[in-house]
């Protein structure tokens, strides 16, 4: 079992049974992660935080044994595709970027609870079927103008952040949040 808090305050390799289980290269200055990063197949957690990262490779949706994946703070414009490849995928933090667009199958990943992209440049959300499992969405500080419906079927959504973006109305269908502590 990974120890999160230590890998997130530090920077490091961490390994597991020889395997390289953490990769946590916060504040290091890169300006891209090589695809090469695939090769880390036993990876779950990814913290690139606070770099000047302006894309992630395709090859990261090789890495099926991801859960975390923290990418605040770079220059990100957008996610790969192959996102939607990340099975085991948890969590994601892409917070204070400039992603343009989501990919149109991230959120249908299965085991989905955290998406947080706050302080990008999303104008639009995917309007797919969402991970039914999605606890916590951070959209707010972007250009989204319309919620699609999806989003107000998410039973299981406790925390949901659409502060500061350009909605000119909420849909009746909030009401059905019925888990939701956090608006």
């Amino acid at each position: 079992s990974i120890d999160e808090a230590h890998v997130r305050g530090n920077t490091g390799i961490y390994l597991s049974n020889h395997e390289v289980v953490a990769l946590s290269l916060r504040y290091c200055g890169l300006r891209s992660i090589p695809a090469s990063i695939e090769k880390f197949d036993a990876l779950e957690l990814l913290d690139i935080t606070g770099n000047q990262v302006t894309h992630l490779p395709g090859s990261i949706g090789n890495i099926s044994s991801l859960r975390k994946i923290f990418l605040d703070g770079n220059q990100i414009t957008e996610l790969p595709s192959t996102c939607k490849d990340l099975v085991k995928l948890e969590e994601l933090y892409a917070d204070n970027n400039a992603i343009l667009e989501l990919p149109a199958n991230i959120c249908e990943l299965p085991q989905l609870r955290v998406l947080s992209i706050y302080g990008n440049k999303l104008e639009t959300l995917p309007g797919s079927n969402w991970s039914q499992g999605l606890a916590e969405f951070s959209a707010g500080n972007n250009h989204i103008k319309k919620i699609p419906s999806s989003v107000w079927r998410l039973k299981n959504l406790q925390l949901l952040n659409l502060a500061e973006n350009k909605l000119s109305e909420i849909s009746e269908e909030l009401g059905n949040l019925s888990h939701l502590h956090m608006l």
